[in-house]
């Protein structure tokens, strides 16, 4: 896209919002998976923010749904590139210009990223980034707009500058010193880019042929991703239905940090039935469509993803070195023995499902499987199954992570467990 132009501000998405005069009455259709920000910018113009569900396999919002909620009411889409990757966008843009709808692209997450051959903020109309602290380019707060429509970015100015004169706006602009920070981090901006997707994609090539975590799908087309986050879905089937919280344990217990991310969609918080109470929905828009927001409320595609995801910061370990990003694939799926992970996950299965410990680093595999027990009985049966499970390994998982043989069955009947 050439000839952008840009506007540093405090609140990127309500500035498009409002130079696009969405407001009252109108409907922008967006994703439930997404900080809050998104769907604040929607309901700061008093519009009616529209959640449609998610592809299971990108966490992105799913285009087919995003047209079964358009509404005559429908002035705007504003995918959000979930991740710092790239959402359907030739889905969407195509749904936009048919239904002859404006497309904001929320961006917050995807500095730098690439979609067929455009960087991601110019695939929409406008694209909005975030700087906020967490993000990969970051200053505290505030964020930028881009677009390649003079008149059009000339609005966004004028919002973000107090209405200049002329409309209704207020003042987000950035400050001077949050634009040195920003300046400053550019030089090495590229050069984390690339280590971030380097190791993405040294990631999803080790776990491409294993079944219990995984990473996100990228769309045709995807050149490159921000990588904000590293995101992987938890398929507990394969770990014997244990609780995607025990699994996080299991693996902090040998030095890997996954986390979930989002605990519940937007569509689950209290918003959704504060606005119904408030007098300007009420006055703009009939009792049975907010009777349809209500029920269009249900999206079980987006409360699995919230209940699935394990995610790696891109902040810290996606900045590591390839021998890290071995460490985390040896974690969670070593290529013919099962890890210290798997086996003390298995052992809590055989016994009923107990948390794993809590231990500090250099405690044995051993010592975890006495306080395991805590001193209290267990069957001999349960027991043998586990010492059979690294026996049968090419490579016991006790011996390839370079400790003892932790137990035996004569340890077993001496600790006086059977």
């Amino acid at each position: 896209m050439r000839n952008n132009r840009i506007g540093y501000t405090g609140s990127e998405l309500l500035c498009s919002v409002e130079a696009m005069g969405i407001g009252a009455g109108d409907e922008v259709i967006t994703s439930p998976y997404t900080d809050m920000g998104t769907i604040s910018s929607i309901l700061t113009s008093r519009a009616l923010p529209v959640m449609a569900d998610l592809d299971p396999a990108s966490f992105q919002i799913d285009p087919a749904d995003v047209e079964r909620k358009i509404t005559p009411a429908t002035k705007a889409i504003m995918p959000v590139d979930m991740g710092g990757q790239p959402c359907n966008m030739a889905r969407i843009n195509a749904i936009a210009k048919k239904h002859k709808l404006r497309v904001i692209e929320d961006s917050c997450q995807g500095h730098l990223g690439e979609y067929q051959g455009k960087k991601l903020g110019t695939v929409g109309e406008l694209g909005c980034f975030s700087f906020q602290t967490s993000k990969t380019i970051a200053c505290g707060e505030g964020g930028a707009v881009i677009g390649n429509d003079e008149a059009l970015m000339d609005r966004v100015f004028s919002v973000m500058m107090n209405g200049s004169h002329r409309i209704i706006g207020t003042k987000y602009r950035m400050t001077e010193f949050e634009a040195a920070l920003l300046l400053s981090q550019l030089e090495g901006a590229k050069e984390r880019f690339a280590i971030r997707n380097r190791n993405a994609a040294y990631l999803t090539s080790k776990l491409r042929k294993f079944p219990g975590l995984v990473p996100q799908r990228l769309y045709p087309g995807t050149t490159s991703g921000s990588y904000y986050l590293y995101m992987m879905a938890y398929k507990k089937e394969y770990f014997n239905n244990a609780d995607r919280s025990k699994f996080l344990k299991a693996l902090a217990a040998e030095g890997i940090e996954l986390s979930p991310y989002i605990a519940k969609g937007l569509h689950r918080e209290p918003w959704t039935e504060f606005i119904l109470k408030q007098p300007v929905y009420t006055k703009m828009f009939p009792p049975e469509r907010l009777k349809r927001f209500r029920d269009q409320l249900h999206l079980p595609v987006c409360d699995r993803v919230c209940d699935e995801m394990a995610m790696i910061w891109a902040s810290g370990p996606l900045l590591g070195t390839l021998a890290d990003m071995d460490d985390i694939v040896n974690a969670i799926a070593p290529a013919d023995f099962p890890t210290t992970t798997q086996a003390l996950m298995q052992l809590q299965l055989l016994i009923g499902g107990r948390d794993v410990v809590d231990v500090s680093p250099g405690t044995t595999i051993r010592a975890m499987f006495l306080q395991i027990f805590n001193g209290k009985a267990a069957t001999l049966a349960a027991l043998a199954a586990l010492v059979k499970l690294s026996d049968d390994a090419k490579v016991p998982w006790w011996k390839a992570n370079g400790y003892p043989r932790p137990f035996d069955l004569g340890d077993i009947e001496a600790a006086g467990l059977n």
